[in-house]
């Protein structure tokens, strides 16, 4: 598969994640529905989760790993879990405010 290819599908998975997410409020009356749902801040971010997604499945493929579509979908879905595992000992609250 080419890259783009690979790409799009890991794109498609964090779609379809985002719309599991979307599909559990799908019988809410418009007037239940969470703030955060009309936040562009939360579209933004959900934007850049579904690139990294993508993103990430290129880094995959790239390191010598033979993906599927199926793999890839996968993948993508699972971006916003990996990203947090790799980042897990991260803290932007603990990081110093006057770094010399």
């Amino acid at each position: 598969m080419e890259v783009l290819e690979i790409f799009l599908w890991g794109i498609c998975g964090g779609i379809f994640a985002e719309l599991a997410g979307i599909f559990e409020i799908r019988h809410d009356s418009p007037d239940d529905l969470p703030e955060w749902l009309r936040s562009p801040l939360y579209w933004i971010i959900t934007f850049f989760m579904v690139l990294a997604g993508g993103l990430l499945v290129v880094i995959y493929v790239r390191s010598g790993a033979n993906i599927t579509a199926i793999l890839a979908v996968n993948i993508g879905a699972s971006a916003p879990l990996i990203i947090r595992g790799l980042t897990s000992g991260i803290s932007l609250k603990e990081v110093p405010k006057n770094i010399n």
